[in-house]
């Protein structure tokens, strides 16, 4: 039972890839099933026991970078340990996510087919919307333990990773950019922190009573 299970993970796995180059190549509208399950080398049976459409088999593709993307970015908020810190754990763990060959790969298919066929984009956009990111529920938590300076924990959260992807994903995915090296990756989440915090942070909001009571006690 084992060995059989192991076998039609594999199919399925050579089917999203099949189907990955399919769409790349071809694009949703030219896209066809039969060259997928060419392509897979298995019959077309199986891809059509496994997906029964070519809607099904995207969608597949399109839930698989988002499970990636959310396994990624999965975070615990601590109380007793910094923000800085944690934020810092959160960066590299996307910036890990976003070396990955495979996954930029995949995200390039989708990002190529949502501009041709914006349908495609609402629909994966209204059921992507009904689950909340880990990300998005570290920053709920930070936000209502009175550790960022916001209560929009949407807005914090899209606002931390278009920092980190401005540099790391972005540049990958539209003009083929090399992916970050250690250092480098280093470096984009140091900067990402600290300009989030710059904005967000405590500090920040302290820097501005400060310079307000400043500005309210010196002398005209």
């Amino acid at each position: 039972m084992t060995a059989r299970k192991g076998v039609s993970a594999r199919k399925h796995q050579a089917i999203l890839d099949a189907a990955a180059e399919e769409f790349k190549e071809f694009g949703f509208q030219g896209a066809n099933m039969d060259r997928a399950a060419s392509r897979a080398e298995v019959s077309k049976r199986t891809v059509y026991n496994d997906f029964a459409s070519k809607e099904k088999l995207f969608e597949s593709i399109t839930l698989k970078v988002w499970r990636q993307a959310q396994a990624a970015t999965e975070l615990t908020y601590h109380p007793d340990q910094s923000i800085r810190s944690q934020l810092m754990t959160l960066a590299e763990q996307e910036l890990a996510l976003l070396q990955s060959a495979d996954y930029l790969r995949l995200t390039a298919v989708l990002v190529a087919e949502f501009a041709r066929t914006p349908s495609l984009a609402d629909q994966a956009r209204e059921w992507m919307t009904q689950e909340e990111s880990g990300a998005r529920r570290w920053m709920g938590a930070a936000i209502a333990a009175g550790r960022l300076n916001t209560q929009d924990a949407d807005r914090a959260t899209a606002h931390f990773f278009n920092l980190i992807k401005g540099q790391a994903f972005w540049p990958q995915v539209v003009w083929h950019a090399p992916i970050p090296t250690d250092s480098e990756r280093a470096q984009i989440a140091s900067d990402s922190v600290a300009i989030f915090l710059d904005h967000f942070g405590l500090d920040h909001l302290d820097r501005d009573s400060q310079a307000q009571r400043s500005n309210r006690e010196s002398p005209n």
